[in-house]
């Protein structure tokens, strides 16, 4: 599709008397950069609704709402229309198929009512547009809940390809879809709304109402995926006095010498994994329990219930006008939600956590190895009470759990 179309779209739309502004942006003829590009550029626009333009070799201007996970490689060079692509596809056995929230059926049937030829495609016929589109259904449902929203619709068009000269009918309908697609938007003020916050490029919805006691100190559950500024956020709290229980930190208390933790440890796995001294030699259980999955188990049905009871222990002698917080990685892995008054997950994208990780000198493949045995945004959703979505700076994060704190934990007198 040429930059040349995207130029003769309007700027803006008006929508019950207001006007709503469109972002126009020509994506790179590759399937890499494009995608990254898609990525990227929604991340930061935050969309709320998402028209991505294509080509099709039918005569019809051509809607989908679905898109397949489809291993493929692009070479591209520009021409009349825009661009010319060779495709090399790897075929898999089963794809992972994505629909969009758009109203594809109520779009399909208010164009076709004025006039426009248009009708449903059952799949992109250029998989360079596939893969686009993958790419932008996918991440508006990763990110549209941070965004303010429960979907962001987002639908592809295929234009007719003809001499690369834009289509009269083509662009009408263009121009009608997306007029017609605005006003199937909810009108939202998002970061207004009571239960959003946002600082810089981090955000934060309460997904669920909160009751806090008033006579201990509330206990909040902080965790998230590796990377994603788990530690950050917690120490944003210490700043404000609250109590923390890190079961980073905890983990190594219980087995120091001297305690029963150790001596359960050797139990189970012998005088091998002590040093000397008598202190426990991390490197040495490390090789059996990565080791063996049912080695694994037996080290965590020690340290686990003894970490939870030191938490617990914290929490407890936390003062009631003070917040308790226990900092813990598995929460979600290790079913711990019922604990606490309120559960705070701490999100970002794959790939710019794997950013993150990487600049801490972490090699890729152990990061990837980490954030692939760790639970989805799907199951930390599922008992998050406040959920963040760290896409911006660490400070942004930072002054993000101030307001987190003064609009939702400080209770009145």
């Amino acid at each position: 599709m040429s930059a040349r179309i995207l130029s003769l779209l309007p700027d803006s739309v008006e929508h019950e008397g207001d006007e709503v502004r469109l972002e126009k942006r020509f994506l790179a003829p590759t399937a890499r950069e494009a995608v990254v590009g898609i990525r990227v550029l929604l991340g930061e626009l935050r969309p709320d609704a998402v028209v991505a333009l294509g080509s099709t070799t039918c005569g019809s201007i051509t809607l989908w709402g679905q898109a397949d996970e489809s291993a493929l490689a692009h070479r591209a060079t520009g021409n009349a229309a825009g661009r010319v692509a060779s495709v090399k596809s790897t075929a898999r056995d089963s794809r992972s198929r994505v629909s969009s929230t758009a109203p594809v059926a109520g779009l399909l049937e208010s164009l076709a009512t004025s006039g426009v030829d248009v009708i449903a495609g059952t799949g992109a016929d250029d998989p360079l547009d596939n893969a686009v589109y993958y790419a932008v259904l996918t991440t508006v449902q990763d990110h549209a809940r941070a965004w303010g929203t429960d979907a962001v619709p987002a639908i592809l068009v295929g234009l007719p390809t003809g001499t690369g000269e834009p289509d009269t009918d083509g662009l009408r309908g263009v121009r009608d879809l997306i007029a017609t697609l605005t006003s199937s938007v909810e009108e939202r003020t998002r970061w207004d709304r009571p239960d959003f916050v946002r600082r810089g490029g981090a955000t934060a919805q309460l997904l669920r109402p909160m009751v806090l006691p008033t006579s201990r100190a509330p206990r909040i559950g902080v965790s998230g995926g590796v990377g994603a500024g788990k530690s950050t956020v917690t120490a944003a709290f210490r700043r404000h006095g609250a109590i923390i229980a890190d079961a980073d930190e905890l983990a190594r208390q219980v087995v120091e010498p001297g305690t029963e933790g150790l001596a359960r440890v050797v139990e189970e796995f012998g005088p091998g994994v002590l040093h000397a001294d008598g202190s426990l030699n991390r490197a040495a259980l490390a090789r059996i329990v990565f080791a063996q999955a049912r080695a694994r188990a037996r080290l965590e049905s020690i340290t686990h219930p003894l970490i939870a009871r030191a938490a617990r222990d914290i929490m407890r002698a936390a003062p009631s006008n003070s917040l308790a917080i226990y900092d813990v990685p598995l929460l979600v892995e290790t079913g711990m939600e019922e604990l606490f008054d309120a559960v705070l997950v701490v999100d970002a994208s794959r790939s710019l956590r794997l950013t993150r990780l990487e600049d801490r000198g972490m090699p890729s493949d152990e990061a990837d190895r980490r954030m692939t045995a760790q639970a989805d945004m799907t199951e930390r959703r599922r008992v998050a009470t406040i959920w963040i979505d760290n896409a911006g700076t660490r400070d942004d994060l930072a002054i993000l759990v101030d307001a987190i704190i003064a609009r939702w934990f400080l209770r009145e007198d």
